[in-house]
């Protein structure tokens, strides 16, 4: 590592500990490519089991993706990964930089940062100090974090997100809540920085996996989808949801009346409600 913490201090045994623990290229057999940016996912699950998935989507990967997991930590070295102690996140950072890390992926904040009151907003300081330090050093970074009980908000103190350029809102996605041999998700910004308002903001996602590799497809969500999304979120008459999605309230009658027929919806006088007997849970 090119900053290592002074002999002797905690973070220095962290710091060792991390550059011995981390899962790189080695263990697929692919070589770095130094012109490529470097990613870090750091999870809860044994490294050995993200390869496994990962090699289902890349089955020839630049080897650029770093792997570091707690039960790993556990295992070979005994000792705790919480990112809320400041060793662990000065052992992080100066991993970071050595390697030349651009990018990290924290799966997932709850797992990670136990001892932390998610619903005290000040207790979020014991983290973010150190999130804006990993920015200022040019890396980026990715939080998985878990919502809240009706699924529309993150869990816990929303001053989370107040530094964040995007949030991004992962829902299931009711179209294919059978689908074999993978699972598919829509995506919907709930925060954008640089959404200037000519795009669309949710799309669908389907993993399947046969024969030996993942297929990843996507394309933007269909307004069937947001209608339902938004019934599903509390948005439960015409008029509301023909002003949200910016469409007329006959188009908003017509999507309805089909998720009616197929089942997914159901109208209670003027109001749409989800039926929980076919939504997926």
């Amino acid at each position: 590592m090119n900053h290592e913490p002074k002999s002797g201090s905690p973070e220095k045994s962290q710091g060792c500990v991390v550059s011995t623990t981390v899962v790189w290229a080695e263990e697929i057999r692919a070589p770095r490519r130094e012109a490529e940016g470097r990613s870090l996912m750091v999870g809860t699950k044994k490294g050995k089991y993200d390869i496994e998935r990962l090699k289902l989507l890349n089955p020839n990967p630049t080897g650029n993706l770093f792997i570091m997991s707690r039960e790993g930590l556990m295992d070979e070295a005994r000792m705790l990964l919480n990112l809320c102690e400041s060793c662990w996140q000065e052992a992080l950072l100066t991993y970071c930089i050595g390697e030349k890390i651009k990018v990290v992926f924290l799966d997932n904040l709850s797992s990670l940062c136990w001892g932390m009151k998610e619903n005290e907003a000040d207790s979020w300081e014991q983290v973010l100090s150190w999130l804006l330090m990993l920015r200022q050093s040019g890396i980026a970074i990715i939080i998985v974090h878990h919502a809240n009980r009706d699924g529309n908000e993150m869990r816990g103190t929303s001053r989370r997100e107040d530094a964040a350029d995007w949030v991004i809102k992962v829902s299931p996605n009711f179209k294919f809540a059978k689908i074999d041999k993978g699972t598919a998700f829509t995506t919907t910004f709930t925060k954008n920085r640089e959404d200037n308002g000519d795009h669309e903001e949710s799309m669908d996602w389907t993993f399947v996996t046969e024969d030996g590799k993942t297929n990843v497809n996507w394309k933007l969500t269909d307004l069937e989808t947001r209608v339902y999304e938004l019934i599903k979120s509390g948005v439960e008459y015409n008029t509301d949801i023909a002003q949200e999605l910016n469409i007329s309230t006959a188009t908003t009658s017509r999507y309805a009346k089909k998720l009616i027929n197929d089942n997914f919806i159901k109208k209670e006088g003027q109001r749409h409600v989800i039926s929980y007997d076919h939504y997926p849970r």
